[in-house]
């Protein structure tokens, strides 16, 4: 977590914090350390803080925020300071994002400002660090996230595509091993700037990209978001189909989660547009009858019975 090793004291108790939290299950966990940090020592206790904000942000809890904040507003050594903001702004977007999803409405635009001015903030302060594209990605990320989000889509190209350079150039191991996700993220918001764009090639490839290096929710929405461009927008329903029979993308999601139920719809599209209207139909009826979105079991229910109407006109031709 520290990138400068010039405090001989802050160092030895990274060393034995990271010893304490390998053999507790960290960062799942929190088994508070009986490692005591040096009387006075005001980083170790901000050190401390970073790992507890790391487990809470892990967690999903809001407030992990506060305890970066802490971190950012009370550390004295320049790399721990921006650890702190860098984790601060990463939890404040994703607390704009599960308010968004929560409420169906979108980001307010003062949570959106503030946020970008944390991230601007960060990019001023530490971009001359020998260590800064170790934070600095993250601020370009969070950024571009909230750019594309507010719809301002020039900027978040920019922001978005410095990111990518950055983490080509991340040194610690901790930054190493997020690399991958990191990236993941990216090129899903360029595939949704492109999107919003109407570019559906360029989108097609970004979230193509993001499909083969994401798992779990990621991986899920980068593969919802894929077969929709294939299905809709390039007209290719078997192709939209071979994305999501790729990977069993229902097994990466929770029971209730809603790309479960767009993924089931986009399925039975998928299947009775490419020519297989048994099994197309068929994955209609399901989500009619037990999809958890009572709009999407009403949109099903509609759906089949135009089928219907439409047969039966057919019948009497």
């Amino acid at each position: 977590m520290l990138m400068e090793q010039s405090d001989p004291t802050l160092v030895d108790y990274e060393r034995r914090l990271r010893r304490h939290f390998r053999m507790t299950g960290f960062p799942e966990t929190w088994i508070p350390p009986k490692i005591l940090a040096k009387p006075g020592h005001v980083d170790s206790q901000a050190l401390l803080h970073m790992f507890y904000g790391r487990h809470l942000g892990n967690s999903g809890k809001p407030e992990a925020a506060a305890e970066f904040r802490e971190v950012y507003e009370k550390a004295q050594a320049a790399d721990l300071k921006a650890r702190g903001l860098e984790g601060l702004t990463d939890a404040l977007m994703k607390i704009a994002s599960d308010e968004s999803a929560r409420t169906g409405a979108p980001i307010q635009s003062a949570s959106a400002e503030a946020i970008r001015d944390l991230c601007r903030r960060g990019i001023e302060e530490f971009q001359h660090q020998e260590w800064a594209p170790n934070v600095i990605g993250t601020f370009h990320l969070v950024h571009g996230t909230i750019d594309a989000w507010m719809g301002d889509t020039f900027t978040a190209k920019l922001h978005l595509k410095r990111a990518l350079k950055e983490l080509d150039h991340v040194t610690t191991q901790l930054d190493r091993s997020g690399r991958k996700e990191a990236r993941a993220w990216v090129y899903f918001f360029l595939g949704e700037v492109a999107a919003q764009e109407s570019d559906w090639e360029e989108a097609r490839r970004q979230y193509e990209m993001s499909q083969r290096l994401s798992k779990e929710i990621m991986l899920a929405a980068a593969t919802s978001r894929l077969a929709r461009i294939y299905l809709e927008h390039l007209k290719s329903p078997a192709r939209a189909l071979q994305v999501l029979r790729r990977t069993k993308i229902l097994n990466h999601l929770v029971e209730k989660d809603p790309l479960r139920d767009e993924i089931r719809w986009l399925t039975a599209k998928s299947y009775y547009m490419s020519g297989n209207k048994r099994v197309g139909l068929r994955l209609y009826r399901e989500i009619a009858q037990d999809a958890d979105s009572e709009a999407l079991r009403n949109d099903a229910r509609i759906w089949l019975e135009s089928i219907k109407e439409d047969q039966e006109r057919k019948r009497d031709i």
